[in-house]
């Protein structure tokens, strides 16, 4: 329950700075307890991961990536909610294993002793509380992986589904991430993976938010101006505004920058 042990008043007007999947749940979520929520995102749309973006020939929609109910209940669960279909694209093994970006074929057995160890030290590096503070990328470069194993297998297979960002990117993933998210299908490489339509579980979210009183606002900056005991105050795009909480469903990074 919201507020245990100590009641939060429905009466609070609470804002949610971030509108990707966990702000727009946690807005969705607060609006449903009865709060009066106001949604708050810097871009011109609704989304974060989910947004449509040009690259090249080819539009990359990436939404979640792709997900197994086994591996992301809560997405799964949360699209359930929002009555978004998902597509099927493949078992878990299937994508793992048998995709190569632009259709090549990627030459496994120059790799092979490199994605065998690889397999094995994200299993012991999964449950390795110091490497938090480690990106997949300082791994990678540490433990000598060839550029080979780089771009063929970690960007073609492992996470070729999230395409359409520089290497650098992906290379920045704390490696633990990237851990549970490899050996999670590997675990379950039988199991079914699916992706959803951006444009649709966009739509179905704001329905939903509109539905529940929620407030949106986009292609705002926002700042907060001060913090005390009888609430927080914001401004965005130029506008002043008191709330009794704000929530910072935002990277640390950019929740740094707010703080």
């Amino acid at each position: 329950p919201i507020g245990t042990p100590q009641e939060a008043p429905l009466s609070w007007r609470i804002a949610v700075v971030g509108g990707g999947v966990a702000g727009m749940t946690c807005a969705l979520s607060l609006a449903q307890a009865g709060y009066q929520v106001t949604l708050l995102e810097k871009r011109p749309a609704l989304g974060g991961h989910a947004t449509s973006k040009p690259i090249g020939l080819h539009m990359r929609q990436p939404a979640f990536g792709v997900i197994m109910e086994t591996q992301w209940p809560n997405a799964w669960a949360l699209l359930n909610q929002l009555g978004v279909d998902r597509i099927r694209v493949s078992t878990a093994r299937e994508g793992i294993v048998h995709f190569a970006p632009d259709g090549h074929e990627i030459p496994y057995d120059s790799i092979k002793d490199e994605v065998e160890r690889f397999g094995q030290e994200m299993v012991r590096r999964l449950h390795d509380p110091e490497m938090d503070g480690v990106t997949i990328g300082e791994y990678l470069s540490e433990e000598g992986y060839s550029d080979a194993f780089i771009c063929y297998h970690f960007l073609g297979r492992v996470i070729h589904f999230f395409a359409g960002q520089p290497i650098e990117y992906y290379l920045s993933y704390p490696l633990r991430l990237i851990a549970w998210m490899y050996l999670g299908t590997v675990a379950h490489e039988d199991e079914l993976v699916y992706r959803v339509d951006n444009v649709r579980y966009r739509e179905a979210f704001l329905t939903h938010l509109g539905v529940w009183g929620v407030e949106v606002f986009r292609d705002v900056d926002v700042s907060i101006v001060s913090r005390d005991d009888d609430g927080v105050g914001i401004t965005y795009n130029g506008a002043a505004a008191a709330f009794d909480q704000v929530v910072l469903a935002v990277q640390p990074h950019h929740a740094l920058r707010l703080l």
